[in-house]
């Protein structure tokens, strides 16, 4: 890094990470799994014939499509776990929905290091339960331990934790689920939720039960209204104890007398400072840990040649550029494209190109060409409009991250661009 800046002072940087639990992800593999590039030779050599993904899809982490969906044909079995339909889902030979993220709890681990606890928002659908229950399943199938005697996701907490020292201390992140303030459950709902008694239609007509219900033995005791939340100290209501909530279990900041989330300033021991009770969530990275790396990445730095991002001859001589892929704020993310709401605030797909370059492919600006991309082993093509860029270098191009028509970019890729017809 400190390379990079072209300068012998010591620096600091962030990472933004690109998706929720990217770090956590990263973590829970510890450096064992392989990437998928191997996982995709291992496929191809029949080294691997079952295959299971959870909550994912490989073609966003893979280059060559063709490659990898013929290499997921090849499988024997392909289960998928998903709450969308992705080109994985539709290659797999079982296909499982599961809950989405709001629908289910578990732990995030954020940029910082910071392990924090999330719960579920809403109630999924009747027979739809969390990926990690169907793992469950799928290991008592197997006959497989542990794993197979899982109930609640705080036993795969703490099965995350004793497997691997990184997670120490997980399980006490947030209260448990047996968790109670003066006997009572924490509402998911401020007092003055407008709208209330409308909210609870379905569950009144198919689900209320009030009668509590023994539970198994081992277990905590549940009740058959909705309302109870066997997986967390939380209920689906507006009743219950809503004060000196630990910080963790904290659903909502309303306050009398406050307006919006500035509410939260009566949460905190002053205003912007910590707060009352602590943050919540637990450092697995401390200070000590930066300081203790970074002769080490000043060394990385140090022997990486930044230049490399410069054209090479070979590319100034045949034209290609250096395909990049820019995030845009509405459109990258794969969630938004699918919220017709914040797609539509999605610029549509696009060549971003220094003005130089695009007089050399003969396109204007604005204009909506059939693209030819070819290099390092890939040939994509592309409807794009032409956008000029006098401030990028002549030798880049940008594409938008993560959208539909442009899922193959990974990383910077030297291509060959050739411009077909004009598109009206």
């Amino acid at each position: 890094m400190v390379a990079a800046l072209g300068t012998s002072a010591s620096a600091s940087f962030a990472l933004a990470l690109p998706e929720a639990n990217t770090l956590g992800l990263a973590l829970l593999d510890n450096g064992i799994g392989p990437n998928v590039p191997a996982l995709v030779q291992a496929m191809e050599d029949g080294r691997v014939t079952a295959l299971v993904v959870g909550e994912n899809d490989l073609f966003a982490r893979f280059e060559d499509h063709p490659r990898l969906a013929a290499a997921l044909r090849g499988l024997d079995t392909l289960v998928v776990l998903d709450h969308m339909v992705t080109p994985s889902v539709a290659l797999a030979t079982h296909a499982l929905p599961v809950c989405t993220v709001p629908e289910s709890s578990g732990t995030l681990v954020n940029n910082e290091g910071r392990m924090q606890r999330f719960y579920q928002v809403l109630r999924p659908v009747a027979g739809i339960v969390p990926t990690w229950s169907v793992a469950r399943d799928l290991i008592g199938d197997a006959a497989v331990s542990p794993g197979n005697d899982w109930q609640h996701f705080e036993d795969v907490t703490a099965a995350l934790e004793a497997a691997l020292e990184v997670f120490v201390g997980a399980t006490q992140v947030a209260p448990p689920a047996a968790y109670r303030r003066q006997k009572q459950r924490i509402p998911r709902m401020p007092s003055r939720y407008s709208g209330r008694n409308a909210t609870n239609t379905r569950d009144a007509l198919d689900d209320f039960d009030a009668r509590p219900t023994p539970p198994p033995e081992g277990e905590l005791p549940v009740v058959a209204r909705r309302s109870e939340d066997p997986e967390t100290p939380l209920a689906f209501s507006m009743e219950g104890c809503s004060d000196g909530v630990p910080p963790a279990l904290q659903p909502q900041v309303w306050a009398p007398g406050w307006n919006s989330n500035e509410a939260v300033n009566h949460l905190q021991i002053e205003v912007g400072g910590p707060l009352q009770g602590g943050d919540p969530g637990r450092r697995i990275f401390v200070a000590e840990d930066a300081t203790n790396h970074q002769g080490a990445l000043q060394t990385t730095a140090g022997d990486h040649n930044y230049a490399d991002t410069a054209a090479p001859a070979s590319a100034t001589d045949d034209g290609r550029l250096l395909v990049c892929a820019t995030a845009e704020i509405f459109g990258s993310e794969a969630m938004s494209q699918r919220a017709p709401a914040i797609a539509e605030l999605a610029p549509d797909n696009y060549l971003r190109v220094h003005p130089e370059r695009a007089a050399a492919l003969g396109v204007a600006h604005g204009e909506v060409r059939a693209l030819k991309l070819a290099g390092d082993g890939i040939e994509v093509r592309l409807e794009a409009e032409i956008v000029l860029d006098a401030t990028l270098p002549s030798h880049i191009a940008a594409v938008p991250a993560g959208y539909p028509a442009t899922r193959w970019w990974q990383r910077p890729l030297w291509m060959k661009i050739e411009a077909g017809e004009s598109i009206s």
